[in-house]
């Protein structure tokens, strides 16, 4: 019989993310798939068959960016509390920007960003909603669940801008904003 750690192992197959903000983990899935699960200090213990996570306290000096990112969703909750939700992205976008604005928060909406591939440069641009003090990518969405596709997205514009952080909000949730931490 395989130990727990084997057991585990098979199931976290490799590991996108290393700091101890948020961590992805490509599953195998059994339809022949792969699942990316997120998770938040979390660490994979095993009792018999499956392995169970538990949750891990993370101290304050292991969040990436805190008081940056403290701010950005500050500005993003405000939004929120004033439009609620129901409305389309592009509200959201524009709110979010005077509120940032208001804030004297450092940002550029909608920048047009170069990729390249094998080194050589593509001429299809990429364009993120929102970069935050030239280190954080804020994505935002307008939708009931945040979902698999959209931490790509976040997870992909890490990889192309060399940022470390990402923020994806969703303000279509009920009864309150929804947020995920992505860290490179």
């Amino acid at each position: 019989m395989p130990s727990c750690e084997e057991k585990t192992k098979k199931r976290a197959v490799s590991c996108w993310g290393t700091t101890k903000d948020t961590k992805y983990t490509k599953e195998s899935h059994s339809s022949g798939g792969w699942n990316i699960v997120p998770f938040l200090g979390i660490i994979a213990t095993c009792d018999s068959d499956r392995p169970i996570w538990n949750q891990r306290k993370i101290s304050s000096m292991d969040v990436l960016f805190k008081d940056e990112s403290y701010q950005i969703m500050g500005a993003c909750f405000e939004v929120y509390k004033e439009k609620g939700c129901g409305f389309v992205e592009a509200v959201y976008q524009e709110c979010l920007e005077i509120e940032l604005d208001l804030k004297s928060l450092p940002f550029k909406a909608q920048p047009q960003l170069s990729l390249s591939y094998k080194g050589k440069q593509l001429q299809q641009k990429f364009v993120p909603d929102l970069l935050l003090f030239d280190k954080i990518v804020v994505e935002l969405k307008a939708v009931k669940e945040l979902n698999d596709e959209h931490r790509a997205q976040v997870f992909n514009y890490l990889k192309a801008t060399g940022f470390r952080l990402g923020l994806l909000v969703s303000f279509g949730h009920f009864p309150k904003v929804q947020y995920e931490r992505i860290v490179l």
